[in-house]
């Protein structure tokens, strides 16, 4: 079995902004993830 590895040009990056005022991190991450 072979290993698969994108190239650059194959990868669509999407940035996501996550409003984290007032959030307990463990909750955050939990939503998140």
């Amino acid at each position: 079995m072979r290993t698969f590895s994108p190239k650059d040009r194959d990868i669509t990056r999407r940035w996501h902004v996550i409003d984290a005022s007032d959030v307990v991190l463990g909750r955050l991450a939990s939503q998140v993830a």
